[in-house]
């Protein structure tokens, strides 16, 4: 397990497709398995699928520059012919 996690949030943006913030806070794992949370920006509620107001926080584990991660990293740049 990590030494902690980062919090983001995801939002559907006008189009309905999902956004994810950058960094909103961290959270360090307890002895007792419980998590202290500390925010360095509050997540404001938005609309779910069912039209009611929701707050989803999700913890990651926190990006190592030196790993990569999918997405762009894992293209094959070289054009062979």
């Amino acid at each position: 397990m990590a030494d902690y996690f980062e919090m983001k949030q995801c939002k559907k943006d006008a189009k309905g497709e999902d956004r994810w913030t950058g960094r909103i806070g961290v959270a360090f794992p307890q002895k007792n398995g419980a998590f202290s949370l500390i925010f360095d920006l509050l997540p404001l509620p938005s609309l779910n699928d069912k039209g009611q107001l929701e707050t989803r926080v999700v913890l990651v584990e926190p990006y190592d520059k030196d790993k990569p991660r999918g997405g762009h990293n894992d293209i094959d740049d070289e054009i062979k012919f």
